[in-house]
């Protein structure tokens, strides 16, 4: 094998020299090629050079920039100097007949410089005379009669060389003969003629300037250059072919020898690329475990480097942290030529701390099946068995934490749930202290923890002196569940009754004993077994729900009572309510605010709408308020959905921008800070602002009238309007309405109704009335069912109205525009 990669190094030195050697022949050709991309640049620099020497002297003759002019021709000096002393010009100047060209090129610029010499002092006494015509004597000259018809041709030649002035020349002659001339007119002609003359001999230098033929040689030279730049791409091209030849005579040796040792290189490469990048340790040993070779990870987990370890025992790394027949079964196994195999052995790193790995040892063999070795592949396994141990630990601690009441040392929760799940059978006493609310008002946490564990205590007293077979397991605060298994609860209940009647409570503050008298309890007793609709602990809790708000001492679980059938309402109630909110099924209905003042037989015309919040349950049914507003109090949802009926509202409000719409909002509503931000944002964008009313429940009391008085004078700076609604109901309190800027007042309906057939509701509907005339507020009658209700309102000037009887809530689609 080593003779073949031997082959393999010559070979490549071979490929190497052919590539190098044929390197150095295709950079000189392509520097010929640049060279003659560099002469055709100069070439080209020269030829625009001439044109723009021979476009100054041909139209600008007069106006010559002579330094730009002197500038240019040292511009071509240079650059035809730094033609001739470009590299690699040999081939082209055989191309373009040797050196004796450019000589012939230098010196017909040579003769082109001197002419134009000539040229510029021509020029020059030419411009002196056209000043000394235009500036010096200018208005004597002007006076002349002859100047504007001769003056008007010499002009043509200072924009053009070319120009003829044979005629003008004979009129100046034949004008210089007459007898009647003054003396601007022979000033004038006299100049004129001397100027003539001059121009005459510009022109003649100018045409032995254009015979030279410079831009004629130019050309010859760009022809030769491009002949030159064919030849050099030509051999570039060759070259480089002959170049990928080599390489490629070259690629195909190697890839001979490469084919032959192409499975013994995979196998090597494979080995390498293993070692160098695996995840764990890797260990090569010979015949007597000593060390051969280790990988980088090796060094990092045991802290030796490879020239520490190599040649030494392998036994280094050992632990004695396991039996001497764990140790001898990695013996026998790789004497037997078998795999050894473990998830957690432990070993020593160089600084003596242990280290855990899963490991596996494999003897090796070489080519003809002779073992020559061994080899140990680990894993580092000593954080993820630490932080295991140690999230086992806090498990196994925290789940005794939690089975355990830190306060008084009974069950937790967690611990009575786990025992229901156990014991199929078995009956639970929920006991609290009566009132409890009222000690955490009156008491600091301190105390009322006091109280809780002196009660605790006098549960456990009770059980232990009547000797009761029960346990006990404190659920949250101060409510605890008894688990009883006796015969007869109705007695031990009396006897733990008895006994609180009998003892007071005790605490200790502050070094001082102290009395907790009439302590009394609320109890809620379960059946002995789950039902299928309810377990124990749900039957124990609701039972002792009904003894709290009946004001009995004790109830026991019957099945299927009131109290059970509105727990199970209330369930379904709060998933429709969920629902509801979460899947957008939150719509509204509008029921109209008539205007009943007129007195004709037509139908009363809606003034604004009321919008009515509505629930559409899973099935499609349609839920009202009275059904779930109380329940989504309760479970906190009742603000989301106020903030639905509110974006509701405001739809509205732009689809129909002549229609007004109102919309209750309670105490608890304006209390929160989030809905109070979304009704302002909500004004700021609205187009129609002034169409939206509010409506304040009346009936629910208010809490803080001046936070409710800076949410009306906010509402009222976007023009919208305020209500209040259920007004008269409940504790009306006519002083403290007066702290409002309100606008209406709508009579509550439980009134209203009544109107028919009691005088006290008439009387109190006339006392609100005067009062709201008095305040200039707008009166609405709600609850018009009936037509003799409908007469009892108008009687008194009632303006508006709203019921049944003069439109239902409907669908917003059903609104007309």
């Amino acid at each position: 094998m080593r003779n073949k990669i031997v082959l393999y190094k010559v070979l490549f030195l071979i490929m190497f020299l052919n590539i190098f050697i044929g390197g150095m022949i295709v950079y000189k050709a392509n520097e010929n090629v640049n060279s003659s991309y560099s002469l055709k640049e100069s070439v080209i620099n020269l030829i625009d050079i001439n044109r723009d020497i021979d476009f100054m002297l041909g139209k600008t003759f007069l106006y010559s920039d002579y330094d730009r002019l002197m500038e240019l021709l040292a511009n071509f000096d240079n650059g035809l100097k730094d033609t001739l002393r470009m590299q690699n010009l040999h081939a082209f100047r055989e191309i373009v007949s040797g050196m004796k060209f450019f000589q012939d090129i230098k010196q017909t610029f040579k003769k082109k410089v001197e002419l134009i010499d000539k040229f510029n002092s021509t020029a020059i006494f030419a411009n002196l005379i056209y000043d000394d015509i235009l500036f010096s004597s200018f208005e004597e000259l002007k006076q002349s009669r002859y100047f504007n018809t001769i003056m008007s041709n010499i002009l043509l030649f200072k924009y053009d060389i070319n120009t003829d002035l044979s005629k003008t020349k004979e009129l100046v002659a034949k004008n210089l003969s007459e007898n009647n001339l003054n003396q601007n007119d022979i000033k004038f002609l006299k100049n004129a003629s001397r100027l003539i003359e001059y121009y005459e001999s510009a022109q003649g230098i100018f045409k032995r300037i254009q015979e030279l033929y410079m831009e004629k040689e130019l050309s010859i030279l760009m022809n030769g250059n491009r002949a030159y730049m064919s030849i050099a791409a030509t051999n570039l091209k060759n070259l480089t072919m002959l170049f990928f030849a080599l390489i490629g005579i070259s690629i195909f040796l190697i890839y001979l020898a490469y084919s032959k040792t192409k499975s013994i290189l995979k196998h090597l490469n494979d080995l390498q690329q293993a070692t160098d990048n695996s995840f764990g340790s890797i260990v090569f040993t010979d015949l007597n475990t000593k060390i051969k070779y280790v990988n980088k990870i090796f060094e990092q987990t045991t802290g030796y480097n490879l020239e520490e370890v190599v040649g030494k025992d392998a036994n280094i790394l050992k632990s004695h942290q396991h039996s001497s027949e764990f140790y001898k079964s990695i013996t026998n196994s790789l004497k037997n030529n078998q795999i050894w195999e473990c998830d957690e052995l432990i070993s020593l790193t160089k600084d003596k701390d242990l280290l855990i790995e899963k490991v596996m040892f494999l003897p090796l063999f070489d080519a003809d099946g002779n073992k020559d070795g061994y080899l140990s592949v680990k894993l580092d396994k000593t954080k993820e068995v630490m932080i295991e141990k140690e999230l086992k630990e806090k498990e196994e601690k925290l789940r005794d934490m939690a089975f355990f009441d830190n306060l008084t040392g009974f069950g937790s929760y967690f611990a009575l749930t786990q025992k229901l799940n156990e014991y199929p059978s078995g009956m639970l006493i929920y006991v609290n202290i009566s009132h409890f609310v009222d000690f955490r008002f009156f008491y600091k946490t301190q105390t009322v923890d006091l109280i809780i564990e002196s009660f605790a205590k006098t549960i456990k007293l009770c059980i232990d002196t009547y000797d009761i077979p029960a346990s006990i397991y404190r659920v949250q605060l101060d409510e605890f569940c008894i688990w009883y298994d006796g015969e007869s609860v109705e007695r031990d209940i009396k006897n733990i009754r008895d006994y609180f009647k009998g003892n007071n409570l005790s605490i200790v503050v502050d070094d001082r004993k102290e009395f907790i008298p009439n302590i009394k309890m609320i109890i809620g007793v379960s059946l002995d077994r789950d039902t299928i609709q309810t377990n124990r602990l749900t039957q124990a809790m609701l039972a002792h729900y009904e003894a709290t708000n009946s004001g009995e001492p004790v109830v026991y679980y019957n099945e299927n009572s009131s109290v059970e059938q509105q727990y199970y309402q209330n369930q379904i109630m709060s998933r429709i309510i969920e629902y509801a909110i979460y899947n957008d099924t939150v719509i509204v209905e509008c029921q109209g605010i008539y205007d009943i003042s007129s007195d004709s037989d037509s139908e009363p015309k809606a003034n604004y709408y009321e919008v009515l919040v509505r629930l559409v349950d899973e099935n499609g049914k349609i839920r009202y308020p009275g059904e779930f507003l109380d329940i989504a109090k309760k479970i906190s949802l009742y603000n989301d959905i106020t903030k639905k009926v509110i974006g509701h509202v405001f739809r509205l409000v732009e689809r129909f921008p002549k229609i007004r719409f109102s919309m209750n909002l309670s105490n608890s509503d304006i209390a929160n800070v989030q809905i109070r931000d979304m009704i302002e944002q909500k004004l700021k964008i609205c187009s129609y602002p002034e169409n939206v009313y509010f409506e304040i429940l009346e009936s629910e009391g208010v809490d803080d009238y001046e936070a409710v008085n800076l949410f009306i004078n906010k509402i009222h700076s976007y023009n919208s309007k305020i209500s209040i609604d259920d007004f008269g109901s409940g504790y009306s309190n006519y002083y403290r309405i007066l702290e409002l800027d309100i606008d209406t007042i709508k009579i509550d309906g439980s009134i209203i109704k009544k109107l028919p057939f009691d005088k006290n509701a008439r009387y109190l509907v006339q006392t609100i009335i005067d009062f709201a005339n008095r305040q200039k507020y707008n009166v609405v009658a709600e609850f018009v069912s009936s037509p003799e209700i409908l007469a009892e309102v108008k009687k008194f000037g009632i303006k508006y109205a709203q019921g049944y009887l003069l439109g239902k809530p409907v669908s917003p689609d059903n609104i007309k525009p």
